[in-house]
């Protein structure tokens, strides 16, 4: 059975994890929500609730955040724009809900586990330094390994594709695309002009 990762009548009990983040939203829609929603596709999913902080000891408590509908039509206009996030995979009806709090409204985000081939999710149209893993301590930047290694299998990339993954200039990318197809890393399309490049096939 699927893990239940919010339940209202346990609102008192629960403490931020590697599934559960809490965002003050006092001021509008928190930028390092994104940051938590890469986090979280590219690693377990989770939950994001906003108007909620955290106490010293790990306690939650609202906010009073106001106009949650404005956050959620900004949420809803920044996950469909690509240059904000790579891929908006939530459904409005199935993974937003609104409670009341001790008189406080609060906005829960269900967010899903990508799919292998919609990964890495990734932020601000950086893929390497927009994509981030979750972890019990919160939200950190993915390795040059960990990128590359949520690379779909069989999918082509060219050198401008890879610029963002390994956050470097064209030159340095084409070099180190060679050395990768030299240590059977990587394999190319022996095209010499606009060349391809993929993961090797380890079968």
């Amino acid at each position: 059975m699927e893990q239940v990762l919010f339940d209202i009548q346990s609102f008192d009990k629960y403490k931020e994890d590697n599934r559960r983040e809490v965002k003050a939203a006092e001021g509008g829609l928190p930028s390092s929500l994104w940051d938590t929603y890469s986090a979280m596709a590219n690693t377990y999913g989770g939950v994001i609730i906003c108007g909620v902080k955290e106490r010293n000891d790990g306690s939650w408590f609202t906010t009073g955040m106001k106009d949650v509908n404005k956050l959620k039509k900004n949420f809803w206009n920044q996950a469909n724009d690509q240059h904000k996030v790579s891929i908006n995979l939530l459904d409005e009806e199935r993974d937003f809900e609104v409670y009341e709090v001790n008189d406080d409204v609060i906005l829960v985000i269900h967010v899903p586990v990508a799919d292998r081939s919609n990964k890495p999710v990734f932020i601000n149209g950086e893929m390497y330094k927009g994509s981030f893993k979750r972890t019990s301590e919160g939200d950190y930047h993915c390795t040059h390994d960990e990128v590359l290694a949520s690379m779909e299998k069989g999918k082509w990339y060219r050198s401008s594709d890879l610029m963002a993954v390994l956050g470097l200039k064209e030159t340095r990318t084409k070099e180190l695309l060679r050395r990768l197809v030299n240590m059977g890393k990587l394999v190319d399309d022996g095209a010499t002009k606009g060349k391809r490049y993929q993961l090797k096939d380890k079968r």
